[in-house]
């Protein structure tokens, strides 16, 4: 279109029609280390060390997805959690010992300080939280940190608030859609989700 000059109106009108996202302008923050890590962090494009962030980001989360997937096969339900139903017993202590844990925590820390940092250099910090997608990474880390608050009121777990404790870890599977803020796909899933 912009061969036949048909004019910038025809050109954007045409854009609209077909469904093309008009590209929002970028707020960036004001100091310059500030930028830079802006930068890392939410545009992969800019650098090879964003690139190398991004990379590991999504690493992260198919850890985790992974690590919850296979934590739910019976052998290894088995193998890792002795936990009797019956009897109050000390989950902390099995915690420690599961592999699954492990990753898990490891996972969250990434996740939370992911969050943490891209919050903290955002120019504009009420929006940030406006955003789906920061959302999703929020309740993404909230059940670990519940659980963690919730053993250390009360290490010894009966079976209901085992129960609990297990269907809060399950709200973990919405890391997955932390995956679209590195894939063009997965993000415009997540924003028709939001329409």
């Amino acid at each position: 279109m912009q061969f036949f000059r048909l004019g910038q109106d025809v050109y954007e009108r045409f854009r609209k029609e077909e469904g093309y996202l008009k590209p929002k302008p970028l707020h960036m923050p004001k100091n310059r280390i500030q930028q830079k890590i802006w930068c890392l962090f939410e545009h992969p494009e800019t650098s090879v060390y964003a690139r190398m962030i991004a990379v590991f980001s999504v690493t992260v989360v198919l850890v985790s997805v992974a690590t919850f997937c296979v934590e739910t096969m019976p052998y290894y339900r088995e193998r890792y959690e002795q936990t009797n139903a019956t009897t109050p017993d000390s989950y902390s202590e099995e915690l420690k010992n599961n592999p699954f844990f492990i990753a898990d925590s490891f996972c969250v820390i990434w996740f939370t300080i992911e969050l943490t940092t891209r919050w903290l250099v955002n120019p504009r910090k009420l929006a940030f939280w406006k955003n789906v997608l920061n959302i999703i990474d929020l309740v993404a880390i909230l059940p670990y940190f519940l659980t963690l608050i919730a053993l250390a009121v009360k290490p010894q777990v009966t079976s209901a608030s085992l129960t609990v404790l297990r269907l809060m870890r399950l709200i973990r599977v919405c890391r997955i859609f932390k995956l679209s803020r590195h894939s063009r796909v997965y993000y415009y899933q997540t924003t028709n989700l939001r329409k």
